[in-house]
Protein backbone atom coordinates (compact mmCIF):
# COMPACT_ATOMS: atom_id res chain seq x y z
CA UNK A 1 0.00 0.00 0.00
CA UNK A 2 1.46 3.30 -0.99
CA UNK A 3 1.27 6.82 0.98
CA UNK A 4 -0.14 9.52 -0.27
CA UNK A 5 0.00 13.52 0.24
CA UNK A 6 -3.45 14.68 1.78
CA UNK A 7 -4.74 16.78 -0.22
CA UNK A 8 -5.01 20.67 0.05
CA UNK A 9 -7.61 21.44 2.57
CA UNK A 10 -6.51 18.43 4.80
CA UNK A 11 -3.62 17.80 7.37
CA UNK A 12 -1.73 14.40 8.69
CA UNK A 13 0.12 16.13 12.17
CA UNK A 14 1.42 12.47 13.17
CA UNK A 15 3.03 9.25 12.06
CA UNK A 16 0.95 6.28 10.96
CA UNK A 17 -1.84 8.06 10.15
CA UNK A 18 -4.23 6.00 8.21
CA UNK A 19 -6.29 9.23 6.89
CA UNK A 20 -6.06 13.80 6.74
CA UNK A 21 -8.13 15.06 8.74
CA UNK A 22 -10.43 18.77 6.79
CA UNK A 23 -8.79 21.96 8.31
CA UNK A 24 -11.09 23.52 10.74
CA UNK A 25 -13.55 26.45 9.52
CA UNK A 26 -11.20 29.66 10.32
CA UNK A 27 -7.75 27.35 9.05
CA UNK A 28 -6.84 26.52 5.48
CA UNK A 29 -3.83 24.74 3.92
CA UNK A 30 -3.14 25.14 0.02
CA UNK A 31 -1.09 22.95 -0.61
CA UNK A 32 -0.81 18.75 -0.67
CA UNK A 33 1.30 17.65 2.14
CA UNK A 34 -0.17 19.62 4.92
CA UNK A 35 1.10 18.57 8.39
CA UNK A 36 -0.61 21.52 10.11
CA UNK A 37 -3.41 24.00 9.49
CA UNK A 38 -2.73 27.63 8.78
CA UNK A 39 -5.29 30.08 10.83
CA UNK A 40 -6.77 33.15 9.02
CA UNK A 41 -4.90 36.24 9.63
CA UNK A 42 -7.11 39.26 10.95
CA UNK A 43 -9.21 40.48 8.10
CA UNK A 44 -9.60 37.42 6.86
CA UNK A 45 -12.18 34.57 7.79
CA UNK A 46 -12.59 30.76 6.53
CA UNK A 47 -16.13 29.23 6.66
CA UNK A 48 -15.60 25.46 5.64
CA UNK A 49 -14.21 22.76 6.85
CA UNK A 50 -11.21 21.78 4.63
CA UNK A 51 -10.51 25.18 3.16
CA UNK A 52 -7.83 26.07 0.64
CA UNK A 53 -7.55 29.77 1.29
CA UNK A 54 -9.20 32.54 3.64
CA UNK A 55 -11.46 35.20 2.07
CA UNK A 56 -10.70 39.10 2.72
CA UNK A 57 -13.04 40.47 4.60
CA UNK A 58 -14.85 43.51 2.05
CA UNK A 59 -12.76 46.60 1.56
CA UNK A 60 -12.35 48.98 4.89
CA UNK A 61 -13.99 45.65 7.40
CA UNK A 62 -11.63 43.42 9.41
CA UNK A 63 -12.25 40.93 12.00
CA UNK A 64 -11.36 42.02 15.43
CA UNK A 65 -9.19 37.98 15.71
CA UNK A 66 -7.16 35.43 13.98
CA UNK A 67 -9.43 32.77 12.80
CA UNK A 68 -12.40 34.13 11.91
CA UNK A 69 -15.00 31.74 10.36
CA UNK A 70 -17.61 33.82 8.88
CA UNK A 71 -17.83 37.23 7.14
CA UNK A 72 -20.17 38.25 9.66
CA UNK A 73 -17.54 38.72 11.72
CA UNK A 74 -15.60 41.33 8.96
CA UNK A 75 -16.43 44.60 11.08
CA UNK A 76 -15.52 48.32 11.30
CA UNK A 77 -11.95 48.28 13.23
CA UNK A 78 -11.65 50.46 15.87
CA UNK A 79 -10.98 54.12 15.06
CA UNK A 80 -14.25 54.25 12.30
CA UNK A 81 -17.27 53.99 12.50
CA UNK A 82 -19.96 52.03 10.12
CA UNK A 83 -22.05 53.90 7.51
CA UNK A 84 -25.25 52.81 5.32
CA UNK A 85 -25.12 54.44 1.46
CA UNK A 86 -27.82 52.87 -0.78
CA UNK A 87 -26.86 49.40 -1.17
CA UNK A 88 -23.90 49.42 0.25
CA UNK A 89 -21.82 50.27 3.36
CA UNK A 90 -18.60 51.12 4.50
CA UNK A 91 -16.43 52.04 7.48
CA UNK A 92 -15.19 55.53 7.56
CA UNK A 93 -12.68 56.83 9.68
CA UNK A 94 -14.21 58.42 12.82
CA UNK A 95 -14.79 62.40 12.88
CA UNK A 96 -12.58 64.45 14.84
CA UNK A 97 -13.54 65.03 18.42
CA UNK A 98 -15.38 61.72 18.51
CA UNK A 99 -14.41 58.46 19.37
CA UNK A 100 -15.19 55.10 17.21
CA UNK A 101 -14.54 51.59 18.97
CA UNK A 102 -15.42 50.30 15.64
CA UNK A 103 -18.29 46.96 14.99
CA UNK A 104 -21.38 47.41 12.99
Amino acid sequence: VACELCPPGRFSGMRGASACLPCEPGWYHALSGGTECIRCGVGRYAMDLASTACIQCPESYSTALNASTNISQCICPAGSSYRSQGSSSLCEPCPLGMECSGGH
